[in-house]
């Protein structure tokens, strides 16, 4: 852990320890997004963030999907596949979506404004599953670093293989919605 230094030491946990530290590093930026803000360093940087579209935050048109399409990789530290982000990723490209509503203070123009915008319900109850799932279908590199259990993955191969499994989970959800009467 590095000495405390006022413009690099986090302030807050709400992100994790090292997500917020890495925030506060000279020539790290951060997308704008209210909810599901990205940070990224690097002569890319820019190329990972934008676009970052309000609505469908974590869909296509957000570093999500632009760190699907350059085939990134995941580094887990300490975190298990509940909490694997990529995953909604293939929530968008599934045929089972639920669209709602949300809206976040925004700065527009040096105002404050109230902005709604389209997103999906998330199923993160459903992404330990996937993942246990994924690990027995792929390679994974695991290892520790100190005493955290890590693993390093593809995103677009992780992405691809929740896809398929949540279509798969919906379909046996509708056929055993019929077979029960429901």
């Amino acid at each position: 852990m590095p000495a405390y230094d006022p413009r690099y030491t986090p302030v807050t946990s709400a992100l994790g320890q090292i997500a917020e530290l890495f925030r506060s590093f000279p020539g790290v930026v951060r997308s704008n997004h209210p909810n599901y803000s990205f940070t990224a360093w690097g002569k890319d940087k820019n190329k990972i963030l934008e676009p970052h579209s309000l609505a469908f935050g974590l869909g296509e048109q957000s570093p999500l999907g632009n760190l699907y399409n350059r085939e990134s990789y995941v580094l887990q530290l300490g975190a298990t596949f509940d909490s694997t982000t990529c995953f909604h990723l293939a929530e968008y490209k599934i045929n089972y979506k639920k669209v709602i509503r949300l809206g976040a203070p925004l700065l527009v123009e040096g105002e404050r404004v109230w902005k709604e915008y389209q997103e999906l319900e998330f199923r993160e109850e459903l992404f330990a599953e996937i993942g246990e799932s994924y690990k027995t279908e792929h390679v994974l590199k695991e290892g520790h670093v100190g005493s955290a259990s890590c693993r390093l993955f593809s995103i677009k191969e992780a992405v691809d293989f929740a896809e398929k499994w949540l279509n798969q989970f919906d379909s046996n959800q509708n056929a055993k919605g019929r077979k029960d009467g429901l």
